[in-house]
């Protein structure tokens, strides 16, 4: 099953950014707690960008976020699948 957390967390860039890193820091937070989508909705009501993408992601199928994912991508000119091979994410 695709797991966005594990891949990350696998990451060696992320890993070379240490634990001060704010993404690694969330990542923490959301394995550590027992209910992730509670701590996402605190974390989005501070972040008016991440509550943008909480409200454009709720009741998508992984395909559905996997095709936006890709279309945004588009839109600015990254190549979804040459950033994910540099991030050292291999997606299923």
């Amino acid at each position: 099953m695709f797991n966005p957390m594990q891949m990350l967390q696998n990451n060696p860039m992320m890993q070379m950014m240490g634990s001060n890193n704010p993404i690694m820091q969330m990542m923490g937070m959301l394995q550590n707690s027992k209910n992730p989508m509670a701590v996402m909705q605190k974390l989005a009501g501070q972040n008016p960008k991440l509550q943008q993408v909480m409200g454009m992601t709720q009741g998508k199928t992984h395909q559905q976020m996997q095709q936006m994912a890709e279309n945004l991508a588009r839109e600015k000119g990254v190549n979804l699948q040459e950033f994910m091979k540099q991030m050292g994410i291999n997606r299923p």
